[in-house]
């Protein structure tokens, strides 16, 4: 049997070129381009991004015992001042007077000039201006007289013999009792004339509280 040359032999089939795929490979095309833009422009997005810090860990304040102000010190216990027993010397001296002045009588030392002053101020003993006599500084001061007994506390204390004033002669002793103290005084001497000082001596010694 011939061949029909009329007859166009069989090609194999031809594979279409993309451009005459036409729409669907330029959708296929786009879609990868817009896959990847939009990852990539996502992805610089985040990259760009700012951290945002982290908020501040607030750190719990370690527990403490709140400090408590010490207290003050106790001020250190001062030596108790051991009470003189009732009777004990605590001194004795000797002093001046003339008349019209008064003076304080201490228990160790003599007066000081600077504590003699005018008879009608009080203090413990007393010289009178108008009076040739001694007599206590004020009314809370008894005083007793001794006449020309020796100075001792307990003539002091037991004598009942009370005076408001004693003359100035040579010899004469008397007491002065006021409070915590008891003084002895003994006129030594009064010069040749009333002008002259009178000199005394005195023993002072611890008396009952409040005698």
């Amino acid at each position: 049997m011939s061949i029909d040359e009329t007859t166009p032999a069989a090609h194999p089939p031809r594979k279409a070129s993309p451009w005459e795929l036409g729409p669907q490979w330029i959708i296929a095309i786009a879609t990868l381009l817009a896959t990847l833009t939009g990852a990539g422009f996502f992805f610089g997005q985040n990259a760009a991004a700012p951290e945002c810090p982290a908020p501040p860990v607030t750190q719990s304040p370690a527990a403490t015992t709140a400090s408590q102000p010490s207290p003050n010190p106790l001020p250190s216990p001062s030596p108790s001042t051991a009470t003189v027993a009732e009777g004990t010397q605590l001194g004795t001296y000797t002093f001046q007077i003339v008349r019209g002045y008064a003076v304080p009588l201490h228990d160790t030392a003599p007066p000081k000039q600077s504590e003699y002053v005018n008879s009608n101020n009080g203090e413990d003993l007393s010289f009178s201006a108008m009076n040739n006599y001694f007599m206590p500084g004020n009314p809370s001061i008894k005083m007793v007289d001794l006449r020309t007994k020796p100075l001792s506390y307990e003539a002091c204390t037991t004598g009942t013999v009370f005076s408001g004033g004693l003359n100035n002669i040579v010899g004469t002793t008397f007491c002065l009792i006021m409070p915590d103290r008891v003084i002895g005084l003994r006129i030594n001497s009064n010069g040749n004339d009333t002008k002259d000082p009178v000199g005394l001596s005195a023993t002072v010694w611890a008396g009952p509280p409040g005698s």
